[in-house]
C-alpha cells in the first residue's frame, strides 16, 4: 500500500511538484487546515503542525516533520502516547538568527536607534555613548544550534563567550559552559544576555525579576528563544525603571504583540515580529531535510533530528 503524507507547511506545498518528484514511491497529499482532520485519518506522515484534537483521529500515523526548532506549540504528550516520531528543524536557522542577534548586540552598542531619531529629526549631533563589543561578554542561555551559531559570531567581534545548558558540559565555541544551576552568575557577568533556549517547563518564566535585577544597569536582553522564556510584565517594569539597559525582542508571549502593549512605547526596546529564523531559501532547507529522513524511514534506518519527548527538544 502506497504511504500516505500529509502536508499542510505552507512553504513545502509550494514545493509539492519536487516532493513528488524526488520521493515518487509516497503519495503526498497537499492539505488546508480545515481538511486536516479528514485527510489525517489514514496518513501515516505528516510534515506541517497538529492539534492535539486532531492528533486523536489520526490512527495511522507514524511520523511528524515540522521545520521550526521549537515544537513547544505541539501535543507532545499526545504524539509519545501515540507512539509517534517527531522531527524538528534544528539547526536550520543558526546562521540567520546569529545574524539578527548581532544585529540587536550592533544597534544597542552603536546607539542606532538614537542617531535614527535624531534623523528622522534632521539633527546633525554627534554626542554619544557608543562602545565596541571587543572585551565584552555574552551569555547565551541555550548551546545548541542557534546558540553556537550566535557564539560563533559574537567571538569574530572579540567578545566573551558563556554558555548554559542542562548539563554544563563543553561546547565548542563557548569559553566557558555552566549549567542552570549556575545561570545566575552568567546573567551578573554578561553584558548581553541571550535566550536562545527551547521553551519547556524548566525555561518557561526562566528570566523574572530577580534574574533581571542582576543583570543590571548596564545588561542588554536578547530574546529570539520563545516569548514565555521572560516574564514580559517584569520585564517592562525593568525597563521602564532602567534596571536594565534595554531589550532585543523578537518573540512574545502573545504574537501579534498587542497594540496596547508598554512595550511599545519603551524607547530601549527594539521589536521585530518573529523574523529572526527567516532566511531565503528556507522552503528548500526545509525540504531537503525533510526528504533525507524520509528515505531514512521507507528504509527502516535510524532517523536524524529527532525530538526528545522527556526534554521537549
Amino acid at each position: 500500500m502506497t504511504k500516505k503524507i500529509v502536508v499542510t507547511d505552507p512553504r513545502q506545498k509550494e514545493l509539492i511538484s519536487q516532493l513528488r518528484e524526488r520521493a515518487p514511491g509516497v503519495t503526498f497529499v497537499p492539505v488546508e487546515e480545515e481538511s486536516l482532520p479528514e485527510e489525517i485519518v489514514d496518513a501515516e506522515v505528516l510534515l506541517g503542525r497538529i492539534s492535539g484534537e486532531t492528533l486523536a483521529r489520526a490512527d495511522n500515523l507514524r511520523w511528524v516533520h515540522v521545520n521550526s526548532a521549537g515544537v513547544d506549540y505541539l501535543p507532545l504528550d499526545q504524539l509519545r502516547e501515540k507512539g509517534v516520531m517527531l522531527t524538528n528543524g534544528r539547526g536550520i536557522h543558526a546562521d540567520t538568527i546569529g545574524d539578527h542577534v548581532m544585529a540587536f548586540a550592533l544597534a544597542h552598542s552603536r546607539e542606532i536607534l538614537v542617531f535614527h531619531d535624531r534623523k528622522i529629526r534632521g539633527v546633525w549631533d554627534r554626542e554619544c555613548s557608543v562602545r565596541e563589543l571587543r572585551g565584552l561578554t555574552m551569555g547565551i542561555v541555550g548551546t545548541g544550534g542557534i546558540g553556537a551559531g550566535v557564539a560563533k559570531r559574537a567571538r569574530s567581534f572579540g567578545m566573551k563567550i558563556l554558555g548554559v545548558n542542562r548539563s554544563g558540559q563543553p561546547v565548542e565555541g563557548f569559553d566557558r559552559v555552566t549549567s542552570f544551576e549556575h545561570l545566575d552568575r552568567v546573567i551578573e557577568a554578561a553584558d548581553y544576555l541571550v535566550l536562545a533556549c527551547p521553551l519547556t517547563g524548566e525555561t518557561r518564566g526562566l528570566i523574572g525579576p530577580e534574574r533581571l535585577r542582576l543583570l543590571g544597569p548596564g545588561g542588554f536582553l536578547i530574546n529570539i528563544a520563545r516569548g514565555e522564556v521572560v516574564d514580559e510584565a517584569a520585564l517592562a517594569d525593568a525597563l521602564t525603571r532602567g534596571d536594565i539597559a534595554g531589550a532585543g525582542l523578537d518573540v512574545f508571549e502573545e504574537e501579534p504583540l498587542p497594540e496596547d502593549s508598554t512595550l511599545w512605547k519603551i524607547d530601549s526596546v527594539m521589536i521585530t515580529p518573529h523574523v529572526a529564523g527567516r532566511q531565503s531559501g528556507a522552503a528548500q532547507i526545509g525540504a531537503d531535510r525533510f526528504l533525507r529522513n524520509l528515505e531514512s524511514y521507507l528504509e527502516g534506518r535510524g532517523m536524524d533530528w529527532l525530538v526528545d519527548y522527556d526534554k521537549g527538544y
